[in-house]
């Protein structure tokens, strides 16, 4: 058992890295929040959910962000690491951003895409993915 084997937590993902040390009995842990690398959301925060689709494939990202400049950044990140073409198929203005994404990704979480590393993909119809977002953002009215 090597004392050196290390999980990282990125993003809400956990990352093995015993493959450095080929073992992965011994972990040790990082347990740095997403918080403490990014400046915390208000949980009470208004803005935008949004869905964003992978050219025209059937698959979405349902997010949160503060405004429209903040979104158009994050859909220029997403690009940046998708060779796919993305584009904001729509986008809801709420009064608590984040309780409505996770209620958006709650109602999604049967078709939730489990490889790519992402909490926020989802595959099924534009149509099933904005009635979900749809039905969120009503219940967090601007």
């Amino acid at each position: 058992m090597h004392p050196f084997s290390v999980f990282i937590i990125y993003f809400y993902n956990v990352l093995p890295l015993h493959f450095l040390t080929g073992t992965h009995k011994s972990v040790v842990y990082t347990t740095k929040m997403a918080s403490e690398y990014y400046d915390e959301v208000d949980l009470n925060e208004p803005g935008l959910i949004y869905i964003i689709q992978e050219a025209t494939s059937d698959y979405f990202k349902v997010g949160a962000s503060k405004n429209e400049n903040t979104l158009r950044l994050r859909l220029l990140n997403l690009q940046s690491g998708n060779w796919r073409k993305l584009t904001v198929k729509q986008k809801y203005e709420v009064s608590n951003m984040k309780l409505a994404e996770n209620d958006a990704h709650y109602t999604l979480r049967n078709v939730h895409v489990d490889e790519g590393g992402g909490q926020e993909w989802f595959r099924s119809s534009f149509r099933n993915i904005n009635a979900a977002v749809a039905a969120a953002a009503k219940k967090y009215p601007p």
